[in-house]
């Protein structure tokens, strides 16, 4: 059962593959954003323990969530303020890491 389908919405929590700038090794990290974002790995991801919804549509989703995740209603947030939480979230873990050295 997926919840709020007619109300607010699902709020989708995402993982993505993210390239670092000026990583060393850019073209590596190219290819590893390709595999994971493939339809091997979406499909493995889908049917793993962690349920993850595919990017591709082609790509079928959890087989918990049957043909429901294609008619999920997903909830409207506030992607940049969470980016800017985010921010202040990762400058406060990098202070607390300081400070256990």
């Amino acid at each position: 059962i997926i919840p709020d389908k007619e109300a607010e919405g699902v709020l989708a929590i995402t993982t993505v593959p993210v390239k670092i700038k000026q990583a060393p090794h850019s073209a590596l990290a190219d290819q590893l954003v390709a595999f994971l974002l493939s339809d091997k790995v979406e499909a493995i991801m889908a049917k793993s323990e962690a349920a993850h919804i595919p990017v591709n549509e082609d790509v079928d989703g959890p087989e918990a969530f049957g043909d429901q995740v294609k008619n999920v209603k997903w909830m409207e947030y506030d992607k940049a303020a969470v980016v800017e939480r985010m921010k202040t979230m990762s400058r406060a873990v990098d202070l607390w890491v300081s400070e256990q050295q």
